[in-house]
């Protein structure tokens, strides 16, 4: 298979380089590339699967009907499109190729050139786009392609894919100082590939692209006039006298969209062959409308259908007279830090109606001018827009600022306000916790709280007698209504009896301040006897009789205890639920709330829920007196209604609970009739015709007029007609 010969041309002439498996290439010598590579290519030497997105590319294939395999590549352009990335030493200039590579050959065809180094500049990335023409790739290519649809196992739904070859090739410069001329030069090659889809089509000689008879082509200007990018429909209409498929391309300034493919529709069409014979006939038609975005200047549109000659372009002119800016738009976003100075950010937008510069400045509400700035207005989209990004070094302050156009005021952004807050230590309080007394060493521990303007994180440090020095940072956060604290725990250890002495720092946008300075003192338990006692000279004989001198014990109080030779206060705390008593803590008795009972040792809320009818009154349930709505009464301790006594209007009698209209006792006359006594009489004016009485309709005597005529049929006419007026009457 051609594949497989493929494979081993590419093994053994080039080393691709892949975003799946990327391997840094370093050039000897200077100028010196860094990484180096294609974006969205693969390597194909690890086997056929490739991962990544979809196909950049199109191409289309086509066989016989009764042939064994595909052949024949459709003449098409076809625009190859990828991105690059390159790394460089600073220092340097330099520039690129892009195109496609022969696999035999280190050289690049040149497709599309650009300049990809500015002095001094490091790193560059950018994208190409290059089209080919299909029917006139080099033959292996061609091969290639025909093969990836000659390949069963690769193909689905009718199409495949093909791995188009492309390079790009850097030129690096270095010059001496004063001379213009290349001193040293280093070229580098990265190659990669380029995913095209391939479509399998095959049909016969009788299946050949139906010729369409006529080919239209309408465009129309759509939108507000004088405003760009302004938005132009496309319209064709194909017509064929047999069914068929167009396959066709819209093309827009030589630009050609993709191969749309839609299947003719069949409709009645009505024409005159000659001007004086009006008919209809069967034709099969496609429509199809596409909308275009453009700027200013001339267009030119067609339609390129397959299996007929071009029609002739239609060519618009689109004009968005002189250049206006329409809206702008500023945003102000600061640096998220504590400390000052502070970035501030003005983002700028204007939106104009072609393309342009406008010279825009920012100031506050002072009129003091802080940037003059010119900004390009270029297409972005459907749209044609300027950004602008200013930033500034500001402390704490509260101002307004404002973006206009500087040669029209009334285009500016409106005042937009800023606030800058800087973080400030306002005060500081030490504390130290750990016992006054106590065995040494022993560990204490100073507490430090420092109280600031605004949330945020800073430095501090507390330095303490005996060497002792902490430093780090903490983060002030909001503990109540503009109150902003950050609180901190240092442990040291106490070995001996001394007061330590401790300093409270801030240290914000480089500068130290003292907040507090705090003492105090520690005492240590070295194990001392509680008696001071004087022994006998153990040299001398032991007297019959005690010399020696006893001193008389020392009484402390309850809450002292007594150290060489003195009282010293203890302080006792008690947990909770205990109480100091006579130097000890007694366990105090619980005593619950009225509405608490004590449950295992604790207070628990009892909740009672009393009947209905019942109140909760001190504790307990007590029945509550009942109250009866007016229209009820009290019977046996409840409330039922009172009996309603119904009264009927005149006509009305009462049936039950409801009022009804009294029976009328008599004869009822029909419609026309008056009642006479006990009997039903017709009314004047009216006549009984069977048995109803009915208002007999007036009598129109017909105008008759008398024509003197000869003719006979008239006179039988007129005749006939009189007879038929009898008749009515």
């Amino acid at each position: 298979m051609f594949t497989d010969y493929l494979k081993t041309i590419i093994r053994s002439s080039i080393i691709l380089l892949s975003f799946a498996v990327l391997q840094p290439a370093f050039a000897i010598g200077e100028p010196q590339f860094g990484n180096a590579w294609i974006k969205g290519s693969w390597s194909g030497l690890e086997g056929n699967s490739l991962p990544g997105a979809g196909p950049q590319a199109t191409f289309e294939v086509t066989k016989e009907a009764d042939a064994t395999s595909f052949g024949t590549i459709v003449p098409d352009e076809v625009t190859l499109r990828g991105s690059f990335y390159a790394e460089m030493k600073k220092g340097y200039v330099g520039s690129y190729d892009v195109g496609y590579i022969l696999l035999s050959s280190s050289n690049v065809k040149d497709e599309m050139s650009g300049h990809l180094f500015e002095y001094a500049r490091k790193i560059a990335s950018g994208t190409f786009a290059f089209s080919v023409q299909s029917n006139q790739l080099p033959l292996q290519f061609q091969l290639g392609i025909i093969a990836a649809c000659n390949d069963s196992s690769r193909m689905s739904n009718g199409a495949s894919y093909y791995d188009f070859p492309v390079a790009i090739q850097f030129k690096g410069y270095r010059f001496k100082r004063g001379n213009t001329s290349a001193n040293k030069r280093r070229d580098k090659v990265i190659r990669g590939f380029v995913r095209s889809k391939v479509f399998c089509t095959s049909f016969t000689h009788n299946e050949a692209p139906e010729k369409p008879y006529e080919i239209q082509v309408f465009v129309k200007k759509l939108g507000k006039a004088r405003t760009c990018p302004r938005r132009i429909e496309v319209r064709t209409r194909i017509k064929y006298e047999n069914p068929a498929t167009a396959k066709f391309r819209f093309v827009h300034n030589g630009k050609q969209t993709g191969i749309i493919s839609i299947k003719a529709r069949k409709i009645v069409e009505h024409y005159r062959p000659t001007p004086q014979s009006p008919s209809k006939r069967n034709i099969y038609l496609v429509e199809r409308v596409k909308f275009y975005n453009v700027g200013p200047g001339d267009h030119t549109f067609n339609v390129f259908v397959r299996g007929s000659s071009h029609p002739k372009a239609k060519t618009i002119k689109v004009g968005c007279g002189p250049f206006k800016p329409s809206a702008l738009w500023m945003t102000l976003s600061q640096q998220k830090k504590a400390s000052c100075p502070k970035n501030v950010k003005a983002k700028i937008r204007i939106t104009a109606n072609r393309p342009g510069n406008v010279l825009t400045k920012i100031k506050n509400q002072a009129g003091v001018v802080m940037a003059i700035e010119s900004i390009r207005v270029k297409r972005v989209g459907n749209q044609y827009l300027g950004r602008l990004t200013k930033t500034f070094k500001m402390g704490e302050i509260e101002t307004q600022l404002i973006a206009e156009d500087s040669n029209n005021s009334n285009l500016n952004s409106g005042w937009q306000h800023l606030k800058v807050t800087c973080l400030k230590p306002v005060k500081g309080t030490l504390s130290y916790q750990g016992a006054d007394f106590g065995r040494c060493p022993r560990t204490v521990k100073v507490a430090f709280s420092i109280r600031t303007s605004i949330n945020g994180r800073f430095k501090y440090r507390v330095d303490c007698t005996g060497g002792r020095a902490w430093a780090g940072k903490v983060k002030a956060k909001k503990t109540g209504p503009n109150t902003y604290l950050a609180v901190g725990v240092k442990s040291f250890s106490i070995k001996k009896h001394e007061k330590v002495s401790c300093a409270l720092k801030s240290i914000v946008g480089g500068k130290q301040k003292i907040l507090t300075v705090a003492g105090h003192s520690f005492s240590c338990d070295q194990g001392a006897s509680d008696d001071l006692t004087v022994a006998p000279d153990p040299t001398h004989d032991e007297p019959k009789r005690p010399s020696g001198f006893v001193a008389d014990p020392l009484k402390c109080k309850a809450n002292e205890r007594r150290v060489r030779g003195r009282c010293v206060r203890i302080v006792i705390d008690c947990k909770r639920g205990f109480k100091l008593v006579n130097g000890r803590c007694v366990k105090q008795p619980i005593v619950c709330k009225r509405n608490e009972r004590l449950v295992r040792g604790k207070c628990v809320r009892i909740v009672i829920d009393c009947k209905r009818g019942f109140k909760l009154v001190n504790g307990r349930c007590v029945k509550q007196p009942i109250k009866c709505k007016p229209y009820e009464k009290r019977v046996r301790g409840k409330c039922v209604k009172k009996p309603v006594s119904i009264v009927c209007k005149k006509g009305y009698i009462r049936k039950g609970k409801k009022c009804v209209r009294k029976p009328v006792i008599g004869i009822k006359c029909k419609s026309g009739e008056r009642r006479v006594g006990k009997r039903c009489v017709c009314k004047p004016s009216f006549k009984r015709v069977r048995g109803r009485c009915i208002k007999p309709a007036k009598r129109v005597k017909p105008k008759v007029k008398t024509l003197k005529l000869n003719n006979k049929a008239l006179k039988r006419k007129i005749r006939k007609n009189k007879r038929k007026a009898k008749r009515r009457n």
